[in-house]
Order: structure tokens, then sequence, then C-alpha cells
């Protein structure tokens, strides 16, 4: 077998040198100006935001919509609050396979899932939660509440440790009679926030201003005092 170098001419193997070079000094150009161009941008990365507050008669959440993948923003009008429990449709699910006589009493719960972290695996979470609710709603006829929602969140992420997922569950608990707002870790650890929770790689950026416009409950005060009157109250917070 003849080798490459030994059929090439002196003057290409100059040639193939020379082409070598100037690509290699044009790609380390291009990632000079790239790099100098990401520390020269003036758009800041905020990041994802999610934020619940709660009032007295429920909790108002929002979030940003925009979805990236690295510096790569691959959808601006995503979905990043799911409903996992709606009031309108588990009612009629629940009427729809019981008898009048045997209807629970307890009120119909609403959740949202606030969603912050890999999007595939918080799609694929609020898909299971949301299938497994419905299916114990048909089977046994049991209602879920945001409670159960934050328990059955917490198991699916403590036996799945490689999920990355940051949760916000909230919403109006028909047991409980209020509303009640879960903060959720990747590792699966559970906390109930008394007022309001913000998650998402962009709450660093507004955790002062939320603080103090409207600081969480210290020891020794009553919690009811930090809760907003009214769903109005409740929205003029989110939106500032």
């Amino acid at each position: 077998m003849v080798s490459f170098q030994t059929i090439l001419p002196q003057w290409a193997k100059k040639k193939v040198c020379y082409s070598w070079s100037l690509l290699l000094l044009s790609l380390l150009f291009l990632s000079i100006i790239s790099a100098n161009h990401a520390l020269q941008s003036d758009e800041v990365s905020m990041g994802t935001t999610i934020l619940a507050v709660r009032y007295k008669g429920g909790v108002v959440v929002g979030a940003d919509t925009r979805t990236s993948v690295s510096g790569y923003v691959s959808n601006r009008y995503a979905a990043k609050l799911t409903f996992v429990l709606d009031r309108e449709v588990d009612e009629f699910v629940t009427y729809a396979n019981s008898s009048p006589d045997n209807m629970p009493s307890v009120d119909a719960s609403t959740c949202v899932i606030c969603r912050s972290g890999s999007a595939a695996d918080t799609q694929h979470l609020a898909s299971v939660i949301r299938t497994e609710l419905v299916s114990r709603q048909l089977l046994y006829r049991i209602r879920g509440t945001v409670t159960h929602v934050a328990s059955l969140l917490r198991n699916l992420l403590a036996n799945e440790p490689s999920l990355s997922a940051s949760l916000i569950c909230a919403g109006y608990d028909g047991e409980l009679g209020r509303g009640v707002i879960y903060t959720i870790t990747p590792g699966g650890t559970v906390f109930e926030e008394k007022a309001w929770a913000a998650g998402g790689s962009g709450s660093t950026y507004i955790l002062g201003h939320l603080d103090s416009c409207h600081p969480k409950d210290d020891l020794g005060m009553d919690s009811n005092d930090q809760i907003l009157n009214s769903e109005e109250d409740a929205l003029d917070f989110v939106s500032k």
C-alpha cells in the first residue's frame, strides 16, 4: 500500500500545511470575536423565574415564557405553569362516575405546578402526576389535593435523582380550605411557604425586591398578618 506522503509532491505538502494553518487562524479569530461579543452584550440572561403569592382566598402564580438552550432561545412563548388539578374538570369527572349520595363533601382543589429546570423532565413529571390523579379519581373516587400533589412529586424526585427540576406546587387545597404553596427541590425536599415563593435561576434578581415589598413572617409573628387580603392585591404584587 502506497502511503500518502509518498505520492504527494513537495509543493503540494507545503500548500496543504499553509491551508491548515490558515484554517486554524480563522477559527481562533472567530472564537475571540464570539467571546468578546458574549462579554460585551447588553442583554442580561435572567433565566427562568417562577413565582407564587398566597392571599386569603387562594394563590396567584406567575412565570416567564422563555425557554433557552445555553445561549440559544428555543421558544419565547413556552408555558411553564401546568394545571394538574382543575376544579371544573375534576368535578365533572367525579359527578360522571359517582352517584349524588356518594359525593364527597370536601371542595375540589385546584393545583398548578410552576416548572423550572429541564423542560423535558418537568413536563414528564407534570404528565405523570396528572395521569396518577385522574386514575385515582376514576378508580377510587378520591379527589387529589395540593398536599397530595406535593407528596407525589417528592417521591418521584427522591427516586429519580438524575431529574433536573425545581418546582413550586401551589393552589387552593379543598381539604385545608385555604391556599397552599410548596417549594420542591431537585432532591425531593418539600417546604411549605406561608406567604410567597420564588424559584428558578432568574429568581435571584427579584428575591430582595420581593422580601422588601412583602416580607415573610418572622418567628413570633402571626402568619395570617403576612397574607394579602384579596386577589387584586396578589395580582398587583406579582405584576410588579
